[in-house]
């Protein structure tokens, strides 16, 4: 009898212990990248690891060089995927992170602005076409036409197809920091059916929205994120503005894919922004800028850096309060968590297991979800390039 007992004891003890060192042994990924559209300054975009033993942030590589910068940098978990278009201005390479191989380099190189020299508009998508393959697709205005031409991600090969209501337009949603997301923009037919807008072409879709759902005539709708577990919809109008005292208030309206259902969802903020990280829906507390700075602007980077900006040049060009709040919803159980950093510069990176990975300026942070809020976080590392981290994802 005291055998068996000490044979439990043991496989209990072993089994502990390996499920912490699973946890603690997984490999998390973070990107520092300062994508800059609207101008010619460049910097990298970096690939790090953070080692539990050294508990620091490890440099595995440079995915862009300074010299080349960023126009966008998207991300697809589904897909395992993370594509940097460079360089800024007219992004001819499209370079290809793969989750599951980060350490491979992998580049596409474009030939599209030959065919467009003067773009007045470019969008740029992931789309998975009816027969499963991926595809990079750019789609340029020109004048009264467009120019859309689409490589295979996993080859590189240019891909001649026609859009159709089988390929589906996939969306990550806005992450931190003022920078660039990912998104695109919905027309609501007289059926309540939904079809995709992308350059000038519409993308009938078989989504509809139930009867509880309207948006009126002529509301820009926008799908914040389109992934296998949900789509996310909001509009200008169901972004309610802020008063001097109070914050505004932002509607979502989310599909969740497994079970078939929509949701409304409400957010604290007027220009609250979120995006998809699994089951979860993640975001940061917006507002239509007030005469005050969004806090801490003390602790703030005021330099430039060989990895971005001064914070507050983008919080000021983005015209917008970043009130220093996190905000939590899964979308399968319908918990919800609040993080107040009371730093505008703070943003969520990743959600795993029983964890969240948030910055809040130059730190990292890591805090464990529990059943009713969240626990205080542990900083696993402080860096001035933290602040230019604005995405993370989990190695296998």
């Amino acid at each position: 009898m005291k055998i068996n007992h000490i044979f439990i004891l043991l496989s209990l003890l072993f089994t502990d212990e390996h499920l912490f060192a699973t946890e603690i042994n997984k490999d998390i990924f973070f990107i520092s990248s300062t994508p800059t559209p609207l101008s010619e300054g460049t910097f990298p975009t970096r690939l790090y690891s953070y080692d539990n033993n050294e508990q620091a942030l490890n440099l595995c590589r440079e995915v862009v060089s300074k010299q080349l910068g960023a126009e966008f940098l998207k991300v697809y978990y589904d897909e395992r995927l993370i594509v940097i278009g460079s360089p800024p201005v007219k992004p001819d390479t499209v370079n290809i992170l793969e989750m599951d191989d980060p350490m491979k380099e992998k580049r596409i190189k474009t030939a599209v602005f030959d065919k467009c020299l003067v773009c007045s508009e470019l969008e740029t998508h992931l789309v998975k076409l009816p027969n499963k393959q991926l595809a990079y697709t750019y789609f340029l205005g020109k004048n009264d036409s467009d120019v859309t031409m689409s490589w295979g991600v996993i080859d590189g090969k240019q891909i001649d197809y026609q859009l159709n209501s089988k390929a589906e337009i996939k969306a990550g949603g806005i992450p931190g920091g003022a920078i660039p997301g990912d998104f695109f923009y919905i027309k609501v037919e007289s059926d309540s059916k939904l079809s995709i807008l992308v350059g000038r072409e519409k993308l009938n879709t078989n989504w509809r929205l139930p009867e509880n759902i309207v948006f009126s005539q002529g509301d820009n709708v926008v799908a914040y994120v389109n992934t296998n577990n949900m789509l996310v919809l909001s509009s200008r109008e169901n972004k309610q503005r802020n008063t001097a005292e109070e914050l505004g208030k932002s509607t979502c309206y989310v599909f969740n894919k497994l079970s078939s259902k929509w949701k409304i969802i409400g957010f604290p903020g007027g220009r609250t922004e979120v995006r998809g990280l699994n089951e979860w829906l993640v975001g940061y507390v917006a507002d239509i800028a007030r005469k005050t700075q969004s806090p801490g602007s003390d602790r703030r980077r005021k330099h430039m850096a060989e990895t971005g900006t001064p914070i507050d040049w983008r919080f000021d060009s983005a015209n917008v309060f970043f009130s220093g709040i996190l905000m939590l919803h899964n979308i399968n159980t319908g918990k919800e968590y609040k993080i107040i950093t009371s730093q505008g510069d703070s943003e969520i990176l990743w959600v795993s297991d029983s964890y969240v990975y948030y910055r809040v300026n130059d730190e990292l942070i890591k805090a464990r979800i529990l059943d009713q809020t969240i626990d205080t976080g542990q900083v696993l590392a402080k860096e001035d390039f933290i602040a230019d981290i604005h995405w993370a994802f989990e190695g296998r």
